[in-house]
């Protein structure tokens, strides 16, 4: 997952709502969202190699989608990113002392951002600082640096959803994440990874011949205790279909 945004106590009516492009290698097997066999509890995307996903919600109301971060070097790690995600979902510990597990975890996996939480408590930790925020209300976008750094990619994305007045429909939402105009060279961030590269990652929506964006996923919870997560898959830019799943969301689930 390489740009996520995030509405959070912004919209009357929907007190989370993220947009998310998740950005990889074609080659990588991965499963389109849906229920997990495993845990039936938790819905999202799942990584075909390593198991773990890159955006999933469960119905006790916890969240969770994580994006790599750019160093200028690679910084493999032994264990996935994905795996982050499963193991906050599959937690029964608070917020707070999760974060104090990716603290000590967090040389174990390459760099990353990891979005977490549920509706009244939502974090975001960055491990090459090892920075816990704790989202304010308004909106947010993660991408490969800093979180809320101001990107192109990011500010664009950040524009249309501080425009909203209401919940758009899916499709808008999803004409945003579909957005390829790259950024004008002298706007775009120096991350150690060359020109010519930072061009071809700096749109909303990547299109390589070998990567680029896979998914794009909408996840919308409401203060009814109603969620929605929508997903289009593509390859080489082409789609290749799209999902739509509703579930419900325990009322117990506001904070965690």
């Amino acid at each position: 997952m390489c740009l996520i945004g995030i509405a959070y106590q912004h919209l009357p009516g929907t007190p989370l709502l993220l947009l998310a492009n998740r950005d990889e290698y074609y080659a990588r097997p991965a499963r389109p969202i849906d229920r997990w066999e495993d845990a039936p509890h938790i819905l999202g995307g799942r990584d075909g190699q390593a198991g773990g996903s890159w955006l999933a919600v469960s119905e006790s109301g916890r969240v969770a989608a994580v994006t790599n971060v750019r160093t200028g070097s690679r910084t493999p790690g032994r264990r996935s990113r994905g795996e982050l995600v499963q193991a906050w979902l599959q937690d029964s510990r608070p917020a707070a002392e999760f974060a104090g597990w990716l603290q000590a975890q967090r040389g174990e996996y390459a760099p990353f951002n990891l979005l977490f939480g549920c509706l009244n408590d939502l974090y975001c930790f960055h491990s090459p600082r090892a920075l816990l925020s704790r989202l304010r209300p308004g909106v947010h976008v993660l991408s490969n640096g800093l979180p809320d750094a101001p990107w192109p990619k990011s500010e664009r994305l950040r524009g249309w959803m501080s425009a909203m007045h209401s919940l758009p429909a899916d499709e808008v939402m999803l004409d945003w994440l579909a957005d390829r105009t790259p950024a004008p060279v002298e706007a775009l961030p120096n991350t150690g990874v060359g020109l010519a590269l930072e061009k071809f990652l700096s749109p909303v929506f990547i299109a390589g011949d070998d990567y680029g964006t896979r998914a794009s996923t909408v996840l919308t919870l409401g203060s009814k205790g109603r969620g929605v997560l929508v997903e289009r898959v593509f390859h080489a830019g082409r789609p290749q279909g799209s999902r739509r799943l509703s579930f419900a969301v325990q009322a117990s689930a506001r904070a965690c």
